[in-house]
């Protein structure tokens, strides 16, 4: 063999084993989680509920979101969550003219459940935490800045959360990729927003989703709180 085929094997081995470090290394920095339940905007007759079990090694989540008949519009629907049979989360849900969206996420790696609540401009993103024993408020989408109106939360091609913006003409604005950080108990966060410029797109017929296009939400209401006052349960 000689020295120049002696070089270039040694390149080829170099670069091999970079390749294989690389995806070792993607591969351990991939997230683990999956959506258990995505239902959509709920339609729900006054006094009709919504409520699905889990059942998981750290024990067992049930959540029940129902639409109250006789409560004012700030109490419209009561949430209630139970972890091992214990209430963790009991309050309130206002109207905003168009109900609420659940998506139920599962972290594989803790074996933890997530909820996100999404009003079409607004997600929050609750879970029971077991260190602190209670039901925490880990991501809300008002704290990201963006300049799209509707956030969505789903699962990206490594097994992790994205919130995803789009603006009125549902061109994506703004992308954040969320992941379970261990040490912080608590989830960080990338932008990986695309801000490469694409082509210029041939022009499209105008259209407005309808159940959006009148939709205007109170910026002073919460998606979810609670109250020393709960309406039967």
């Amino acid at each position: 063999m000689t020295k120049f085929t002696q070089r270039i094997a040694c390149i080829i081995t170099v670069l091999f084993a970079f390749s294989v470090f690389f995806q070792m290394d993607n591969k351990a920095s991939a997230g683990n989680f999956e959506t258990l339940a995505a239902t959509g905007f709920l339609s729900l007759s006054m006094d009709e509920k919504w409520e699905q079990s889990y059942k998981t090694s750290l024990g067992d989540f049930k959540i029940r979101f129902r639409k109250l008949a006789f409560s004012s519009e700030q109490k419209r629907y009561h949430l209630i969550i139970w972890w091992n049979g214990k209430r963790i989360a009991d309050g309130y849900s206002p109207e905003n003219g168009a109900g609420y969206a659940f998506r139920v996420f599962h972290d594989k790696s803790t074996d933890r459940i997530f909820v996100s609540i999404d009003s079409i401009q607004r997600i929050v993103l609750f879970g029971y935490d077991p260190k602190n024993k209670k039901m925490e408020k880990f991501m809300d989408s008002r704290n990201y800045y963006t300049s799209g109106k509707y956030p969505f939360i789903s699962l990206d091609e490594d097994n992790d959360l994205m919130l995803t913006f789009k603006a009125s003409d549902w061109k994506i604005s703004n992308k954040y990729k969320l992941f379970w950080d261990e040490s912080a108990n608590w989830f960080g966060y990338k932008d990986v927003t695309p801000h490469w410029q694409a082509p210029p797109a041939p022009p499209a017929p105008e259209y407005t989703p309808p159940s959006y296009s009148s939709y205007q939400e109170p910026a002073s209401e919460e998606i979810y709180y609670e109250d020393e006052e709960i309406v039967g349960s």
